[in-house]
């Protein structure tokens, strides 16, 4: 685990974005409005070409392998980067989870962003049936903050809309995660380092 390293999700990861898709990863966006593994992954992609091309402001991280493999993705989307405000998702290759990858990516994301990039609000919406997701993240320092009966998502089956618990975290919430934390604290910098020792 400790090999492995983040950078930026690229128009070139459609492939990947695919194969992570097809393991049957549990991700909202794959099945809204009843999409397609392969319309999926094409629309996903046009969010990561809005970013290349700098009509986007969000952010999408991938996880990878020592070889350059893509695993996952951490992904802050709706970034204002005025008000400092942005809603986190993530996803993970079936074959990788339960492992706590996808806490450490996210700390590590999140650690970046707000030393970075002025993050002070982060958000997200949840199936209440995710409770994996759930638990990563009150480890990030969310918090319950509303339900949402109705959302522009389907289950998976094709049913909908689905339900999603509303949740939030402050700035000031999030540091005092990272802080608390310490093992995950110490994988972000080792996350970190790889990424450094890519980029060299």
């Amino acid at each position: 685990m400790d090999d492995l390293f983040i950078d930026d999700l690229a128009s070139a990861d459609r492939d990947g974005l695919l194969e992570i898709i097809k393991s049957g990863t549990d991700y909202p966006d794959w099945y809204k409005n009843g999409q397609s593994v392969e319309e999926a992954a094409n629309g996903y992609i046009e969010y990561v070409k809005a970013v290349e091309e700098g009509r986007s402001q969000d952010q999408f991280k991938g996880i990878r392998t020592p070889e350059g493999q893509l695993i996952g993705c951490v992904v802050l989307f709706e970034f204002d980067r005025q008000a400092g405000t942005a809603e986190i998702g993530y996803f993970l290759h079936t074959d990788y989870q339960g492992r706590g990858i996808a806490t450490q990516a996210a700390f590590c994301v999140v650690g970046n962003a707000i030393e970075n990039d002025g993050l002070k609000t982060l958000y997200t919406r949840v199936h209440p049936g995710k409770v994996a997701s759930q638990k990563i993240l009150l480890n990030l320092g969310l918090r319950v903050t509303g339900f949402q009966k109705e959302s522009e998502y389907v289950e998976r089956d094709g049913t909908g809309p689905s339900p999603r618990i509303v949740m939030k975290a402050t700035q000031a919430e999030l540091k005092a995660a990272l802080m608390w934390h310490g093992p995950h604290q110490k994988l972000t910098r080792v996350f970190l380092r790889s990424e450094t020792k890519k980029a060299a």
